[in-house]
């Protein structure tokens, strides 16, 4: 019932989130701005709601109710609710730390993939897919080319990562 429940209450909010934006009607660039500015407020904590809400069916053991709130946030909303990047790339990358919690390591694998290619090679989704990787029986190498692809992308967070000894390139 409370899944029920809460998928009522996503698809009312997503629908209403579309209704407004139909409604606007942007007549110019500045419109269109405001229009989807206004949107976006609103889209940013319904995400964040939805991020607690998996976290609680995590902690309750129900990973199909988490995996569906994921999924709600990349793949439901219309296309023309901008999702903010950040939040895209939170949501791939709790989806798939689920994935890893449960075992399916190509499935958490297929998940930064599509989260690399949607949110333009982002270094977090990266430095988490190398981390995964060095985890892997015979992966280590991928890992540490994975590290040196984010050194080059973002110094900040590429430099670290080479003094963790599972990055060191020493065998």
């Amino acid at each position: 019932m409370r899944f029920f429940f809460s998928h009522f209450l996503l698809t009312a909010t997503l629908a209403s989130l579309s209704a407004e934006a139909s409604r606007l009607q942007p007549r110019g660039q500045a419109a269109a701005a405001a229009s989807s500015y206004r949107i976006s407020q609103r889209v940013v904590p319904f995400i964040n709601n939805l991020h607690a809400r998996a976290r609680s069916a995590i902690r309750q053991k129900n990973y199909k109710v988490a995996s569906e709130l994921y999924k709600s946030i990349l793949y439901r909303f219309p296309e023309h609710v901008q999702v903010p990047p950040t939040a895209l790339e939170d949501t791939y990358l709790l989806m798939a730390l689920q994935h890893q919690r449960e075992q399916r390591i190509e499935d958490a694998r297929s998940t930064f993939q599509e989260g690399l290619k949607r949110t333009s090679l982002s270094s977090k989704l990266l430095t988490s897919l190398a981390l995964m990787e060095s985890k892997q029986e015979g992966r280590k190498r991928l890992a540490q080319n994975i590290v040196k692809a984010v050194e080059k992308m973002d110094p900040e967070r590429g430099v670290p990562l080479h003094r963790w000894k599972m990055f060191s390139e020493r065998p």
